[in-house]
């Protein structure tokens, strides 16, 4: 038996385990699916389809806000989860259908690029042809180009998922791709570490991606002309452990900015060590089939565009019917009334301030893939009640989860040090007596806390908490111990 009190790191509150019945019956049943085929966090697979399902609307719907206005249905989301969690495997599943779509559209692309290389040099020739006859007139001139026709088209791009990307590349790209995108890195490390975050660049990436999310209009003034991405969407999941992604999460500049306040952010419990392995139920498969084949039947209608000869999306607008609209007030009041000085959600009030937006996103892309029964897809015309107040019970989820990670103290290293140095003697020291610098620097582990300094800054901080007394400072010869009056903790030292 070892006798220990509190730790020095407070541990946040407990996780409440996602609400998937939420977010209607096609995504309830795919991610719960996917839960039990990947063997993942429940909301990990939640937040995977989530996210999948507005990539897939967010270029044909808006959701109509009264007195706001159009609101895309475009997500950002942040999952943080240790690497054994089967994050990879809960994305494969919940893009499958964008997969098997982009491999289509890679297909058509290779086609289409050898018909317009072809095209091309004819038409170079042709233009070089007319621009070299010096017996035109200029008005001759003008009619043999006319005549020729326009420049060839190059055939947009066929990516659909980014595994990174720049902001100056994101621009370009919606020149030259759909106007429908996703940044869905395999790791999120390889976007958080790259070029659009290093700290030179991370306040003109956040606003960039933060008027996407808005669905405003971002315009760059280049020598080479404007660059205007208006009419476009872009939905994001990055998921990242979560040792790293408290860098992002925690990032003063991204909070006070206001990215991450658009961002739905989660960190669910793991399963390891409950992963056993099991057959796969075949109902699951038929669950995931109807979830794939309505991702992908939405992939398949062609985006509505805005008439004119500037590309730009033009979504139509599901409004709410009368009682979704009084949910949806009710909760917006609801949540202005727990900001303010001593409200309950003030310690987030950036991202309490958006939870209504995110409801009517999360109505709009529930409403948007209808149910399993439908035989067209894209036919709501409403945002239904009870659609809504399930939008609302999700949007509030989050943001308790917002508030639960909000909590909970952020660990110094030093602090962290320490904890780790008190687990250590009252749970795995067999020694009687003193606590000697160099007894610690040869036996303690992990092996990484043996370190002369850590160990000093440890051992003071453990002095300052009272969780040690220093019974000697002389430089070599200090030496501490643990104190008498420790409240007894049973701790299993077989665990």
């Amino acid at each position: 038996m070892a006798y220990f009190s509190l730790p020095l790191v407070l541990p946040k509150w407990p996780y409440v385990e996602f609400p998937a019945h939420r977010l209607g019956d096609i995504l309830n049943a795919a991610a719960n699916a996917i839960a039990r085929r990947a063997q993942v966090p429940l909301g990990l697979a939640g937040q995977s389809v989530l996210v999948a399902a507005a990539l897939a609307v967010q270029g044909h719907v808006d959701a109509d806000v009264p007195q706001l206005g159009p609101n895309p249905t475009s997500l950002n989301a942040i999952s943080l989860v240790a690497s054994t969690d089967g994050k990879g495997q809960a994305d494969k599943l919940a893009m499958a259908a964008f997969r098997k779509f982009e491999g289509e559209l890679a297909d058509k692309h290779a086609l289409e690029m050898a018909n317009y290389k072809d095209s091309h040099k004819v038409w170079k020739v042709e233009e070089a042809r007319v621009l070299g006859d010096k017996k035109l007139s200029r008005d001759g001139r003008m009619a043999a180009l006319k005549a020729i026709g326009a420049e060839p088209v190059r055939p947009l791009e066929w990516v659909i998922l980014h595994d990174t990307a720049t902001i100056e590349g994101l621009q370009l790209n919606f020149q030259h791709s759909r106007l429908s995108l996703g940044l869905v890195p395999t790791d999120g490390a390889y976007f958080t570490a790259g070029y659009a975050m290093n700290p030179e660049r991370l306040l003109n990436t956040a606003a960039y991606l933060s008027l996407l999310w808005d669905g405003a209009r971002a315009r760059k003034l280049l020598l080479a002309g404007v660059q205007n991405n208006e009419g476009v969407r872009l939905s994001s999941h990055i998921m990242l452990q979560p040792g790293i992604g408290a860098s992002m999460v925690g990032n003063r500049e991204l909070n006070e900015q206001g990215l991450l306040s658009r961002f739905l952010v989660i960190e669910p419990d793991g399963l390891a060590g409950t992963r056993l392995t099991r057959d796969p139920d075949p109902q699951d498969d038929a669950l995931l089939k109807v979830y794939h084949d309505r991702l992908y039947a939405i992939l398949c209608e062609e985006l509505p565009m805005k008439p004119g000869p500037r590309r730009m999306l033009d979504p139509s607008l599901l409004p709410m019917s009368g009682d979704a609209y009084a949910v949806w007030r009710s909760y917006r009041d609801h949540i202005e009334r727990k900001i303010g000085p001593g409200g309950y959600y003030r310690q987030v009030r950036a991202v309490a301030g958006r939870s209504a937006q995110m409801a009517a996103r999360f109505a709009g892309i529930i409403t948007a893939m209808g149910e399993p029964s439908d035989q067209r897809v894209l036919q709501a015309t409403e945002i239904l009640a009870d659609v809504m107040s399930d939008a609302v019970a999700l949007a509030e989820w989050y943001l308790e989860e917002a508030l639960r990670l909000a909590s909970a103290v952020p660990p110094s290293p030093t602090a962290t040090q320490a904890d780790e140095v008190l687990l250590w003697l009252t749970t795995k020291w067999r020694g009687t007596g003193d606590i000697e610098l160099r007894m610690l620097r040869a036996n303690i582990t992990p092996v990484r806390l043996r370190d002369a300094v850590t160990l000093r800054a440890a051992l003071f901080c453990l002095v300052k908490s009272g969780e040690l007394e220093q019974v000697e400072q002389s430089g070599r010869g200090a030496r501490w111990r643990l104190p008498t009056s420790r409240p007894p903790v049973f701790v299993d030292e077989d665990a």
